[in-house]
């Protein structure tokens, strides 16, 4: 609530009594980046390309997983065939 009141207006931080909202400017400060930072993100494809590269990376990890879990289990018959 308190970062949307000076997003909406064109109020100054560091002009405004810390005792109006109990909070500390730079708080307030650090939370109007946070909610810029957002809204850049919300209108734009960032936040769809990086849910698409986790989506390929996890894709990546769980197919080197697969090519391992097959590669140990010839392994295991490879090491019982010479322990017989």
């Amino acid at each position: 609530m308190i970062p949307h009141a000076f997003l909406e207006s064109d109020l100054s931080i560091w002009g405004t009594p810390q005792g109006l909202y109990g909070v500390h400017a730079t708080q307030i400060t650090k939370w109007k980046k946070q909610a810029l930072d957002s809204l850049s993100e919300i209108f734009s494809n960032k936040q769809e390309r990086r849910s698409q590269e986790e989506h390929e990376n996890t894709e990546e990890l769980y197919r080197q997983i697969g090519k391992q879990k097959v590669e140990i289990e010839f392994l295991k018959k490879k090491v019982g065939y010479f322990e017989r």
